[in-house]
């Protein structure tokens, strides 16, 4: 089976992304479910505050498998055609 793949515009850069992928980070990103999970607030953890700092940098999505301070807590979902708040990023990740 050949992939299909689309572009579009994430964080301020034109991207590419498998069409049967996209929009699924949410789905299966760790930090969707996690209690530590606060963005746009200064006690965001600091492993996800980090690991957006680099899709930002990048341009990239990152869906978080793994983590070693995962809480179990209330799903946070954003509906798809709105963005996450803007996430107050640490100066060492800058």
């Amino acid at each position: 089976m050949t992939a299909s793949y689309t572009k579009y515009v994430h964080h301020g850069k034109v991207v590419f992304v498998r069409k049967d992928l996209k929009g699924l980070h949410q789905k299966f990103c760790l930090c969707y479910q996690c209690a530590r999970f606060k963005p746009g607030q200064p006690d965001n953890c600091e492993i996800a505050q980090a690991v957006f700092g680099n899709c930002v940098k990048f341009g990239i999505v990152t869906p978080l498998w793994e983590c070693p301070v995962f809480e179990r807590g209330e799903p946070q979902f954003a509906p798809a055609d709105s963005p996450i708040p803007p996430v107050v990023r640490p100066a060492s990740i800058l």
